[in-house]
């Protein structure tokens, strides 16, 4: 299968919704956010992430984001999703990555899926958001996901966080490079 990824444009809050709901309910562990909460969630806050996410306003305290969008390239079907934050109040300008998210029959290091999904996000970084580092953080017990990062180039920085939604656990920040 090959895939395509592209940013979420305005109108389509409601299926960004729906991919995050799904996200949430398919791997709880791997988000802060939990869906219990994030179902709650009014429409006119949706259309303001979209409309932030597109690029089409900044936040309002003058960041910019943007949510990328997975899809299946034959049939359009939305099968991943990522959210990139500016964070300009760092050392070096920096982008945090959120939500990264694909939908179990797209997963595997055969499909490609993930990775189309997560060097976009980098593009994104460098080229609109005036990153010099990427991070994101990964639940220590996420080995999947640590070895997926490392393999695309991230390291862990050292920085270390107990993970919101059970304090038992730790999260580990991972961090990219600009070269």
């Amino acid at each position: 299968m090959s895939y395509r990824v592209r940013r979420v444009s305005a109108d389509e809050w409601l299926a960004l919704r729906e991919l995050r709901l799904a996200a949430l309910r398919d791997t709880p562990t791997a988000f802060v956010t939990q869906y219990a909460d994030e179902r709650l969630t009014p429409d006119d806050e949706w259309q303001a992430r979209a409309l932030h996410a597109s690029g089409a306003a900044a936040l309002p305290d003058g960041r910019r984001t943007a949510t990328l969008v997975l899809e299946a390239a034959e049939s359009g079907r939305w099968c991943g999703m990522v959210s990139a934050f500016q964070e300009p109040e760092a050392v070096k300008p920096q982008v945090h990555l959120v939500g990264v998210y694909v939908a179990p029959a797209d997963r595997g290091r055969g499909a490609g899926a993930a990775e189309a999904l997560v060097r976009a996000a980098l593009e994104w970084a460098w080229d609109e958001g005036g990153a010099e580092r990427v991070r994101l953080f990964v639940r220590e017990d996420n080995q999947r996901a640590l070895s997926f990062y490392r393999r695309l180039g991230f390291a862990e920085s050292g920085v270390t966080m107990q993970y919101p939604p059970d304090l038992s656990f730790t999260e580990y920040e991972m961090e990219y490079l600009a070269h």
